[in-house]
């Protein structure tokens, strides 16, 4: 099956494709490869929150559906759940050991399995009133249309009744610090090489406890463990799937001392390092496209990444002569 993460703005192309009512091969082609099965389009966590930062209703209304039919809400994990995993087999590769390492689970179905946690239900009161509008329901339908009305949001402009949008603050402090460091960058003169080894560093201590959960089960000490050096720190953070591609795109990032760092990035960069490591295809908009090719990490993870939604047409058609 062919695995393709579309990018929030890609999904928004689709659904006003479907809202004009108007002609598209390839929307014609994607809902057929999804009813065919031969193809798959997960959401991740980071297509929930970016659909709950629209305040209006309307927007998230027209949006979800079009994203819970075509998805058929399979997902993939966040990154912070496939990290453990993906640990264990690099520690494994250098240690020789943890002997079992836990498992690498990317793809499930429904919001609990983006988020790795329970999502928050429906009332009761709620679940019964769409039980006695669509009565013909199957109990697996049901649940699909939960899963819908969870990821479109209230009926109303949020914020309601305490029901806020998500916060912005920890994407908004990530762009901050970003941006003072390109210009500590400049202060100081660092070179790429340098640039390169303050980026993972920093992209390590962001993942200092995870990495000393992984120490425990490998029984690694401390001293084996600083005993990679930085050029083995630096190769350990390229050999967790979820966490190189968005290294890359890190360190592209600021190789250009004139790239300004915005809030979106740090969503981007997460979710769509995940996507290219484990789907078949990416979309996504043509920045990240030109890194994510421009780098060689695609490559390596033989995922093809492209900015043009009409380019899935040759994809799924190859797809579906394979099945």
């Amino acid at each position: 099956m062919l695995r393709v993460y579309l990018d929030q703005n890609k999904w928004i192309e689709i659904a006003r494709v479907l809202t004009a009512g108007t002609a598209s091969e390839v929307v014609t082609m994607i809902y057929a490869a999804v009813e065919r099965g031969y193809a798959s389009f997960p959401l991740s966590g980071g297509h929930v929150f970016e659909t709950w930062k629209a305040a209006s209703a309307a927007r998230r209304h027209a949006l979800a559906p079009a994203m819970a039919t075509i998805s058929m809400n399979h997902t993939i994990a966040a990154p912070s759940k496939l990290l453990p995993g993906e640990l264990d087999h690099a520690f494994k590769r250098r240690f020789g050991r943890p002997l079992s390492p836990l498992p690498i689970v990317p793809f499930g179905w429904g919001l609990a399995h983006s988020f790795g946690q329970p999502v928050p239900q429906l009332s009761d009161e709620t679940r019964a009133m769409l039980r006695e509008d669509y009565p013909n329901m199957s109990e697996q339908e049901l649940t699909a249309l939960i899963e819908m009305v969870l990821l479109a949001g209230p009926p109303e402009d949020l914020p309601v009744e305490g029901i806020a949008q998500p916060p912005l603050q920890f994407a908004e402090a990530f762009a901050t610090e970003e941006n003072e460091q390109v210009q500590r960058f400049s202060e100081h003169g660092a070179d790429k090489d340098l640039r390169r080894r303050a980026v993972a560093a920093r992209a390590m201590i962001d993942i200092k406890e995870p990495i000393e959960g992984a120490q425990a089960r490998a029984n690694v000490s401390t001293a084996e463990f600083f005993a990679l050096g930085q050029d083995g720190a630096t190769e350990l953070m390229l050999d967790l799937p979820s966490r190189a591609p968005g290294l890359e795109m890190m360190w592209w990032q600021h190789d250009n001392p004139q790239t300004e760092w915005t809030p979106n990035d740090l969503n981007d960069i997460a979710y769509l390092s995940a996507a290219v490591a484990y789907c078949d295809v990416v979309v996504t908009e043509r920045k990240w496209t030109h890194i994510l090719n421009q780098s060689g990490v695609a490559d390596r993870f033989h995922t093809t990444v492209t900015s043009k939604l009409d380019d899935l047409t040759e994809l799924l058609v190859t797809a579906s002569v394979a099945a």
